[in-house]
């Protein structure tokens, strides 16, 4: 696992955050219900969240990106400008960072007016690492499956139940690996049926890192210069 500072298309990523001077980020169980609503508000346009976990001071999620074309077309709709520019639109990384950023920052002042309390909440900006092999997913699920939110409480935490396969098998972790197959067919945690993923064949022929064209930057720089000078640029 490495840490990331592009976003590809379709690759995974564990992402995180914690609370400021190590204060509590979530006091109850109602918080947290209110962070995975609107993780899954301003994330799932741009993602597929494939697991979650809470303590009282950190959240961590690990999610699956969706492809530059959506992104595209998230950016075109939020901004209502059909017809923008695709090299005037921000890389992915910057405009899923935007997105963290609205998603943290909202759920902060929340916070702040439920509780009265003033100043920032989470200590950074959130961290971002790409998952590279099947044995760093399964290590990551395994770990998230035992965070313990409120002691002496068992964890919460979830798989989030994605799309049937045609074969619609249910799997433990909703990855069909050979050493995870043999766990059981029927598991269900929180009330939540997990499903097998397409995230085993992800891993089997990992898709090409893909980014925009990198002469797009300097198109984008250069339209900002000419447009503080106010020269047309046809």
């Amino acid at each position: 696992m490495e840490n990331a500072k592009h976003v590809f298309e379709n690759a995974v990523y564990l992402l995180s955050n914690i609370g400021v001077a190590r204060n509590p980020i979530f006091k109850n169980q109602e918080s947290i219900d209110r962070f995975k609503e609107k993780a899954n508000d301003y994330l799932s346009p741009l993602c597929k969240i494939i697991a979650f976990a809470f303590n009282d001071n950190q959240w961590e999620l690990l999610v699956q990106m969706k492809t530059r074309e959506e992104f595209i077309n998230f950016y075109r709709k939020k901004h209502k400008n059909e017809n923008i520019l695709e090299f005037l639109i921000p890389e992915s990384s910057i405009i899923y960072s935007q997105e963290i950023a609205n998603l943290q920052s909202g759920f902060a002042k929340h916070i702040n007016w439920l509780y009265k309390r003033v100043g920032a909440l989470f200590y950074r900006r959130y961290q971002k690492q790409m998952i590279t092999s099947e044995e760093e997913l399964i290590s990551t699920i395994e770990r998230l499956k035992n965070v313990r939110p409120f002691n002496p409480h068992k964890g919460e935490w979830a798989i989030r139940k994605s799309e049937k396969l045609t074969s619609g098998k249910v799997m433990r972790w909703g990855i069909n690996y050979g050493k995870l197959a043999e766990l059981g067919s029927q598991e269900l945690w929180n009330g939540i049926q997990i499903y097998k993923t397409d995230l085993e064949a992800h891993f089997r022929n990992l898709p090409p890192l893909k980014i925009e064209s990198p002469d797009y930057r300097y198109y984008r720089l250069l339209f900002k210069i000419l447009s503080y000078f106010e020269v047309p640029i046809w």
